[in-house]
């Protein structure tokens, strides 16, 4: 079946634990496969978190990273989670990128359901709710699920000793679960069966 979707991570506000100078974590969110967010080398400081503004119903993820001539920068092995949750005033304090958003009811979850749209064997896999890829573009999916905020946390790249870097990274929210999102449409994708 053929449905039509929105990236709603576009443009989003974005906040990281590091960032290299001229590549901001904005960048991951800007549209622009040229574009970057890096961390450096550092990759304990590879977190990032997209404020999706409003609660979304999401069915998916896509990760960008390595794209290019920047393969050897590439993620091969990341996390991700999610809030629905509003965010705290400080997004500075430690806590926003801990457990919850400093708050007693919030807390970031791993995503249920978590696939690969990818066949098996095509350089991707998910264990122990850890993203394992060899691939520029990972496009993850999993059933519908309320949203405001998303959570990536790099454990490696390709060369530890090059700077990582994620080009773009896609909420992918299907136009009828979200009738109010109007803005962001950038394609249709063939969602896969569940059985």
């Amino acid at each position: 079946m053929e449905q039509y979707f929105s990236n709603v991570a576009l443009n989003a506000e974005v906040y990281s634990l590091a960032e290299s100078a001229g590549s901001p974590a904005a960048q991951a969110v800007d549209g622009l496969m040229g574009t970057s967010w890096s961390w450096g080398t550092d990759v304990d400081k590879a977190q990032s978190i997209i404020v999706l503004g409003s609660l979304h119903v999401l069915t998916g993820v896509r990760v960008y990273s390595g794209i290019g001539s920047r393969a050897g920068h590439m993620i091969t092995r990341f996390r991700l989670w999610y809030s629905t949750a509003d965010p705290p005033e400080n997004t500075s304090h430690p806590a926003f990128f801990a457990g919850g958003w400093g708050m007693s009811n919030a807390q970031w979850l791993c995503i249920p359901g978590l696939q690969t749209e990818a066949p098996v064997g095509e350089n991707i896999a998910i264990q122990d709710e850890t993203v394992l890829t060899r691939r520029p573009d990972s496009s993850l999916v999993f059933p519908p699920l309320l949203v405001r905020a998303l959570k990536i946390t790099v454990d490696d790249t390709v060369d530890e000793y090059l700077a990582g870097l994620l080009n773009e990274i896609e909420a992918i929210a299907p136009r009828h679960l979200n009738p109010g999102v109007d803005d962001g449409i950038f394609g249709r994708v063939l969602l896969p069966a569940r059985g």
